[in-house]
């Protein structure tokens, strides 16, 4: 019957825990709360560094995208009318070859006919 606690030990044992438990609680509120705080001020980086980045994209969709309210035609549009107009050019030198090389051929065969009138002629 030694082993048996009273109802007044057992009261203490609880009030001692309790303080623990207290003591331990009070201490995770105090760590929620900084966790809070760096939650918080991180939040703020990251808004503040979408704000600038907006910025960013923005300045940078203005140089690609054609501006039809100012008139600046876009790096991407720019891009599209240089390529067709080098597809033009290119089009443009093969035909002035095909016209050169018919011309040739026109003027080697007039030369032909020119030397055999001439050779006749002699």
């Amino acid at each position: 019957m030694a082993d048996r606690i009273t109802n007044r030990q057992l009261l203490d044992i609880l009030v001692d825990e309790s303080k623990g438990l207290k003591e331990q609680i009070t201490n995770l509120n105090g760590k929620f709360d900084n966790l809070a705080k760096k939650n918080y001020e991180l939040a703020a980086e990251f808004s503040n560094y979408m704000n600038k980045q907006d910025k960013e994209n923005d300045y940078v969709r203005g140089i690609l995208e054609r501006n039809d309210r100012t008139g600046q035609i876009g790096v991407v549009s720019q891009l599209d009318t240089n390529t067709k107009d080098i597809a033009n050019l290119k089009l443009e030198n093969k035909v002035n070859a095909g016209k050169i090389s018919i011309a040739v051929v026109i003027l080697a065969g007039i030369g032909g006919l020119v030397f055999k009138i001439l050779s006749l002629w002699d």
